[in-house]
């Protein structure tokens, strides 16, 4: 029988049978982790149990799958003898559980990301679905790698969905934080093992530029599709900043979808030229907002990142479009960008950028943000997009 030790956060919190932290509220996001002002009804040993139950059922098929995945070979449940469960963190769509197993020699790391709630479950199989995607497209090294998925309906009637997946050793969240000391926001590194990091403007514009580079990758210039509904405060990129340059990831696909649907002109085969620069524009704009938006000390009021965040984001662009292959439309993509959005009026881009507010959510804080701010970012961009040439 598969032996089950249960930690919060690191190995040096363990959580045994008669614990106190069992009957603990589980929280329902980030924001409660410290507090129970958010719990989701649920106690930490209803969430280890559920673990347990996910992991064990069908005869251990999701955790054999995802070590037979990280192995090499198939694993069978006799082979496995003992499996630490960490719980990491809380967020709104989930849950997520470091998964250690001892195995042929060698500690294998999974993270075992867990759908508790009705948002968190009615997307994890189409995240599972698009990672997977990703993972075997061009964005391969830009994405984690996803193992296994399953569904239970637990003893204590928790309906609950997960999936495994590689888990990222030296990878960790980053936020922006305001110091003490000085007036000027700087991005923060949640490394769990060493203590936080607070990072210098020049290794902070290496991150974004290539959070950047990693979404224009993902974007598809033939069909405008593109990684969407995502958020640095939801903390949807995670940083290795011992790399140099830093290591970026994107670890959350929640959707995959045009930023605006358009059909080809009547008769064409597909898009004009014109058609794709304009979207390619568009697809650059919206991101050059996204990126400047995040939470302050990433669960505070939503925070708007320095002037020098544009540059890097139009950089990591160009850094991707260079890798782009010819279109049909499009023989040199990355050499028609930069032509056409060097001659670009700053009208034209207050309008791509007017635009793009349109499709955040009117409920969405961040909306007010992103409109006190719009006018001095669309002059800012447009001195980028200048030099794209």
């Amino acid at each position: 029988m598969i032996k089950f030790n249960d930690y919060i956060g690191t190995l040096n919190n363990p959580v045994i049978a008669q614990s106190p932290a069992r009957n603990r509220p589980l929280p329902l996001q980030r924001s409660a982790f410290a507090n129970d002002e958010a719990a989701s009804g649920l106690t930490y040993g209803d969430y280890f149990e559920t673990l347990r139950q996910l992991l064990l059922c069908d005869d251990a098929r999701l955790l054999c799958a995802g070590l037979s995945r990280l192995c090499g070979r198939t694993v069978t449940p006799a082979e496995i003898g003992s499996v630490d469960l960490l719980a990491m963190k809380h967020g709104q769509f989930y849950h997520p559980a470091q998964v250690c197993v001892n195995l042929d020699g060698r500690r294998y790391a999974m993270v075992l990301n867990v759908a508790l709630t009705p948002l968190g479950l009615a997307c994890i199989e189409r995240e599972y679905r698009l990672l997977d995607q990703l993972g075997q497209s061009h964005a391969a090294n830009d994405v984690p790698k996803v193992l296994a998925i399953a569904k239970a309906n637990t003893h204590a009637g928790i309906v609950a969905a997960a999936f495994l997946g590689q888990w990222l050793e030296g990878f960790y969240e980053f936020h922006w934080s305001k110091p003490r000391t000085q007036s000027a926001l700087a991005v923060t590194v949640w490394d769990t093992d060493n203590g936080d990091q607070m990072l210098a403007p020049e290794k902070s514009e290496q991150i974004y530029r290539r959070a950047a580079q990693i979404m224009t990758a993902c974007y598809n210039p033939a069909t405008f599709e593109q990684v969407s509904h995502w958020h640095h405060a939801a903390g949807d990129f995670v940083v290795n900043p011992g790399a140099d340059p830093p290591a970026v990831k994107l670890i959350t696909v929640r959707a995959y979808e045009p930023l605006i649907e358009l059909t080809p002109e009547s008769g064409a085969a597909g898009h004009s030229p014109q058609t794709l620069l304009q979207m390619l524009l568009l697809f650059l704009t919206n991101l050059s907002l996204r990126m400047r938006l995040d939470r302050l000390d990433g669960v505070g009021n939503t925070i708007w990142a320095p002037d020098y965040i544009v540059a890097a984001t139009v950089n990591g662009f160009k850094d991707a479009m260079q890798k782009y292959k010819p279109l049909p439309q499009l023989p040199a993509p990355a050499d028609a960008f930069a032509d056409f959005a060097s001659r670009r009026k700053i009208g034209e881009v207050a309008q791509w950028a007017d635009l793009c507010v349109e499709t955040f959510s009117v409920q969405e804080a961040d909306v007010p943000v992103i409109q006190s701010h719009l006018a001095a970012h669309v002059k800012t961009l447009h001195r980028a997009l200048r030099r794209t040439r």
